[in-house]
């Protein structure tokens, strides 16, 4: 019977350390990533008129004007269109897929 016991404990302790780094990893990884997005949305909010910049859709424009809740945007091509801060990147983003 202490035989049993002892087998079950090893189980659970293997199974509890398992969850225990699996919690820890999704933790850190996300608390990495936010203090990284937080650093981005500051330096957009710092933008100014003429600035380069990448939108959500990969794509390269100048900053034309600035606003609380959007930034206007206009691309080499003349055309023009509005972000939000959220899709503002400084620089081309590698983790979109096409």
């Amino acid at each position: 019977m202490e035989n049993t016991q002892t087998v079950s404990n090893g189980f659970y302790n293997i199974i509890l350390a398992l969850v225990l780094g699996i919690f820890l990893f999704v933790v850190l990884t996300g608390v990495k990533e936010y203090f990284k997005d937080r650093k981005r949305k500051k330096l957009v909010m710092q933008l100014k008129k003429g600035d380069s910049v990448w939108t959500s859709d990969n794509k390269k424009a100048k900053v034309i004007a600035k606003y609380d809740d959007h930034i206007d945007v206009k691309f080499d091509d003349g055309k023009k269109a509005s972000y939000t801060p959220d899709s503002i990147y400084l620089e081309k983003r590698t983790d979109t897929k096409k």
